[in-house]
């Protein structure tokens, strides 16, 4: 229901513990998600035309939302079980 576009991540809490949520970072503080609403990945990637990553994905639910001073920031329920993903995409640093 919202063509927002944001970063989604999340971290392990402890050894062997899996985050219950995950946060949808840099989205306009205009884009009022609400609870219940889908988080889908979209499929691209800056510069190419088919993407990186498939698109339509379910990755979770939106919890909440806030605006802060900057943008807006959604806290997600992750869709599955994070414990048993064995491939991921990792960004390492920032440039």
């Amino acid at each position: 229901g919202s063509n927002e576009r944001g970063i989604l991540s999340g971290r392990r809490i402890g050894e062997g513990e899996v985050p219950t949520e995950m946060q949808l970072n840099f989205l306009s503080k205009k884009a009022n998600l609400q609870p219940g609403q889908k988080v889908y990945t979209e499929g691209v990637a800056k510069g190419t035309s088919t993407g990186v990553f498939p698109s339509g994905i379910f990755l979770g639910t939106v919890k909440s939302f806030q605006a802060r001073p900057l943008d807006g920031q959604a806290i997600v329920e992750p869709a599955g079980d994070l414990s048993t993903v064995e491939d991921v995409f990792v960004v390492v640093g920032a440039k």
